[in-house]
């Protein structure tokens, strides 16, 4: 950062401004800089849709495109009275009560990264 002492001032009061921000309103986990995992429980019952995604990777804005009957972790939480794990975990519900329970999951699994990500991404914007 460079300029005077009253434009760098500024540019911080920004960036605070701009974390404030997203503090306050969150992103959203389906941006393309979330990478979810698709995880089965790896034993004889998991089935043969779901048995070749076991470790596959997706992009948080094709999740919802990929996995439409998708229930959040949350979700399901709430309805059975306790609380889960992650907020951002998805059952991706890929029999939609056909033969088969779907037990699978899509696991978030770089919250972290991904928000940072975002946040440079507006910082950039206006530095």
């Amino acid at each position: 950062m460079s300029g005077s002492l009253e434009e760098v001032r500024a540019k911080l009061l920004l960036i605070k401004q701009i974390i404030a921000d997203c503090e306050a309103r969150g992103f959203s986990p389906f941006e393309l800089e979330f990478i979810y995992k698709f995880l089965t429980v790896k034993d004889k019952h998991v089935c043969p849709k779901c048995e070749p995604l076991h470790n596959t990777l997706h992009r948080g804005s094709y999740v919802q495109g990929a996995f439409p009957n998708a229930v959040s972790a949350s979700e399901v939480a709430e309805a059975l009275g306790s609380i889960g794990d992650n907020q951002y975990d998805l059952y991706p519900n890929m029999h939609n009560g056909g033969d088969y329970s779907c037990r699978c999951y899509v696991k978030l699994t770089n919250a972290a990264e991904g928000c940072a990500a975002l946040l440079s991404k507006e910082l950039i914007a206006v530095t």
